[in-house]
């Protein structure tokens, strides 16, 4: 069953628009302070843009952060590549762009889950075609999502909006196929001596932005928080090789990591 028929044929789901939106959803205070921030850091962007991503013209103002994005993308397909991969879901979707780029990049039923409707609408209007990909307006913690099944569950950018990751990653494994995978990516993750001085300028600029609502949505995790799964580290931006690919080919200043299904002991593997 593709991602469309699950959604299309359940009966928590509606199909507007091209959008499957959960029913019974309730008002999310997140959404809306998340989306006034992101129009105020000129985040969202017009179709003209959004359509291409993750190119974005060289005079563009968040030219830097997206040729970064754009490079864990590349690097991730590559990844996926050597893999057996049917059916991909991304959480945290946003305007759908990395949804998409997978979708074409590796021939695979993609589902994006978000709950902003606006970039949700943007995302269905530019990449929807045919059902595939498929977008859905939903609270992924709901048990309406649990037999909808992916080989890959991707969190890029989102990880930071959920407040405790070891129930949601606990949730989204129970959810992979047999030796499916999580990848976690582009998120800051703490060691534990620095979450207090984050979290303390993440407050700053909030204060300063007018948007203090969002510190009860941003949250600084730190490494303890995968304690309990087995994971790898795919990209350590922290270690030496790390930071010579932030230097040479402008590599993530965040890590990548790599979650599995079916695994009894937390393991940590460093590669970069």
């Amino acid at each position: 069953m593709t991602s469309s028929e699950y959604f299309r044929s359940h009966k928590e789901f509606e199909f507007q628009g091209g959008l499957y939106v959960q029913r019974d959803l309730p008002p999310s205070g997140f959404a809306d302070q998340y989306l006034l921030l992101r129009e105020q850091e000129g985040r969202l962007l017009p179709d003209a843009l959004v359509s291409n991503l993750p190119s974005i013209p060289g005079d563009h103002p968040l030219y830097r952060e997206w040729s970064v994005r754009k490079r864990s993308a590349e690097r991730l397909v590559r990844y996926l590549k050597k893999k057996d991969v049917h059916a991909i879901m991304e959480i945290g979707c946003g305007n759908g762009w990395l949804t998409n780029y997978l979708c074409h990049a590796l021939h695979a039923d993609c589902c994006g889950i978000d709950i902003t409707k606006n970039e949700l609408e943007q995302a269905v209007r530019l990449f929807s075609r045919n059902g595939n990909p498929s977008f859905v307006r939903g609270d992924i913690l709901s048990p309406a999502f649990d037999d909808c099944k992916a080989d890959v569950m991707v969190l890029a950018s989102v990880i930071q909006y959920f407040p405790d990751p070891p129930a949601l990653l606990s949730k989204l494994i129970g959810r992979l196929n047999p030796g499916g995978e999580i990848h976690i990516m582009d998120s800051p993750v703490y060691r534990e001596q620095e979450a207090a001085s984050a979290k303390e300028r993440s407050r700053k600029y909030f204060e300063h932005t007018g948007h203090t609502g969002m510190r009860e949505h941003y949250h600084h995790h730190t490494w303890q928080s995968f304690q309990g799964h087995a994971y790898e580290i795919i990209h350590d931006p922290s270690s030496v090789a790390g930071w010579a690919k932030r230097l040479l080919v402008n590599a993530s200043p965040f890590p990548w990591i790599r979650l599995g299904e079916g695994k009894d002991r937390a393991e940590t593997k460093r590669n970069s």
